[in-house]
C-alpha cells in the first residue's frame, strides 16, 4: 500500500477514534530536511537531532499501539487488530520516510564537502 494512503488511513481512525486504542499518532515532522548540497554543518546537524527526536516520538508511539493490543489480549476485535495494523504500518512508513530524506541529505553534503 502507498506510504501516503496509510499515512491518510492512519490520520482518519485517529480522529474518528475508530479503535479502543488510546494512543495519539504524534503527526507529520515539523521541521523540514535541508537540501544537502547546499546546507551548512550547523544545518545539517540540527537536523540531525530533530530526526532523532521525531524517530523516538514514533517508537514511543508504537510501543504505545503494541501495549494496548497486548492489553486486549484475546478480547481484542479483528476491527482492533486491523486498525493497529494500519496505524503502525503508517507510523512505521513516516518514520523511514523521513529518516530516508535525511540520509539522502547527508549524502549529498558529504558529496559537496
Amino acid at each position: 500500500m502507498d506510504k501516503i494512503l496509510r499515512c491518510l488511513i492512519v490520520a482518519v481512525l485517529a480522529s474518528t477514534g475508530a479503535s479502543a486504542m488510546a494512543c495519539s499518532y504524534p503527526g507529520d515532522p515539523d521541521f523540514v530536511v535541508p537540501d544537502g548540497s547546499t546546507a551548512t554543518k550547523e544545518q545539517m546537524i540540527d537536523t540531525q537531532q530533530l530526526v532523532k527526536a521525531y524517530v523516538k516520538t514514533i517508537e514511543e508511539y508504537l510501543g504505545c499501539l503494541d501495549r494496548n493490543l497486548a492489553a486486549a489480549g484475546d478480547q481484542s476485535t479483528e476491527e482492533q487488530r486491523a486498525i493497529h495494523t494500519l496505524r503502525y504500518n503508517a507510523a512505521v512508513d513516516s518514520m523511514e520516510m523521513i529518516a530516508d530524506k535525511f540520509n539522502l541529505s547527508l549524502r549529498d553534503y558529504k558529496a559537496e564537502k
